[in-house]
Formats: C-alpha cells, sequence, structure tokens
C-alpha cells in the first residue's frame, strides 16, 4: 500500500508528524524531499492562535477544577488531587509553545537518526522503514483512541454534583479536555518512537 511506503526516518514518522500539526501541536513545515524544515507565515499564524487558546484554556482550568477539592470529605486527597490535576494541565498546555521553541532541536535529533541509518546501510545493517511507519500509524491511532477515552472518562467525572454549578458549556468544557489529553497522548506517542528508534539502533550496532 502507497501510505505505508517508507524510504528514510523521515518517512516512517510521516503519519506523527501529520496527526500531530493537525492538532497543532507541532507547527514546523517539513520537506521529507529535501529533508528540511521552515515555518511558513501560515504556521505562524497556527502557532499564535493555538497558544491564545491554550492559555485560556489553561486560566480557565485554574477556577473549572475548583470543585475537585470538594469531591471527598478529606481536605489532603482534594488538594492533592487539584494541584496534581493542575500541574498536569499546566504541562500538557504549554507542550506546543515547548515543541517550536525546540524544534530546530528536535529536527536535528531526527535528521542524525536519519543520518545514522544511512551509514548502517553502508556496512550493510538495513533498517526496515516501512515496518516503522507501520508502527507509527498503529501507534499514533492508538494513542488518539486513548485520548478519546480520557476525555469521555473527564466528562464522566464532571458529572458528580460538586460540577453542578459550572458556568463553562458542554462544548467549550469537551474541546478543552480534549486538548489535554490529545497533547499529552501525542507527547507520549512521538517521544516513544523515538526513543524506541534509537534504542533500536544501538541494538543494531551491538
Amino acid at each position: 500500500m502507497p501510505w505505508f511506503q517508507a524510504h528514510n526516518f523521515f518517512d516512517s514518522l510521516r503519519p506523527v508528524y501529520l496527526v500531530s500539526k493537525f492538532f497543532h501541536v507541532h507547527f514546523e513545515t517539513v520537506d521529507f524531499e529535501e529533508q528540511t524544515v521552515r515555518r511558513t507565515l501560515v504556521d505562524q499564524v497556527r502557532f499564535v492562535l493555538s497558544t491564545l487558546m491554550d492559555l485560556s484554556f489553561l486560566f480557565r482550568s485554574a477556577h473549572a477544577n475548583i470543585p475537585y477539592l470538594h469531591l471527598t470529605d478529606s481536605v489532603l486527597v482534594n488538594v492533592g488531587n487539584y494541584l496534581g490535576l493542575m500541574l498536569l494541565v499546566m504541562l500538557t498546555y504549554t507542550l506546543p509553545l515547548w515543541n517550536h521553541y525546540k524544534s530546530t532541536e528536535i529536527f536535528q535529533l531526527y535528521t542524525g537518526i536519519n543520518d545514522c541509518d544511512r551509514k548502517l546501510r553502508e556496512l550493510g545493517i538495513i533498517i526496515d522503514h516501512r515496518k516503522h511507519r507501520i508502527f507509527s500509524t498503529v501507534n499514533i491511532v492508538a494513542s488518539m483512541c486513548i485520548a478519546v477515552t480520557i476525555t469521555l472518562n473527564g466528562l464522566s467525572v464532571r458529572r458528580n454534583k460538586a460540577f453542578n454549578n459550572d458556568q463553562y458549556t458542554k462544548l467549550e468544557t469537551v474541546v478543552a479536555m480534549f486538548r489535554l489529553s490529545s497533547n499529552f497522548s501525542l507527547f507520549i506517542s512521538y517521544t516513544r518512537l523515538t526513543l524506541m528508534s534509537i534504542n533500536g539502533r544501538l541494538d543494531r550496532l551491538q
């Protein structure tokens, strides 16, 4: 199948790139033929709009999650839940900002892996990029399923009577939760794939 054809490391990561860019987790445009990265005007506009949206969700979360302070009879448990949740929210909503800031370093890492594959080929060690692309596709689909599951779980928690006075609409809540869960799931996905790729090359060298 043409979708699963991959001739180098960049091709094998194309599914992750397309999904993460669609969901505004990465903003740079990658030229898979030339293996270069650039920031277009559209990329910059997307970055600004996404940053404003994430900051809005972040500040809203501080107020919208206050009911977590009243979920149980234990003050210690309630405060721990709230602070832990807010820390996760802060880290997750700022991931796209961090990706944008470190985009050059991330691309250099992928370029290094691709160059390693080229040198391994000269030594007679062939990396199956098609297999890696299939795994990337399955991995990204599973990650998005996890994001949907996290969103549904979050919505079920908010059925508690402590959230009866929630001033935000259900649509706003769904969008904010899905943005949070998709950022987190995609981050875990491409981090896992990158670490597995590095580990795989080291194993082949050994």
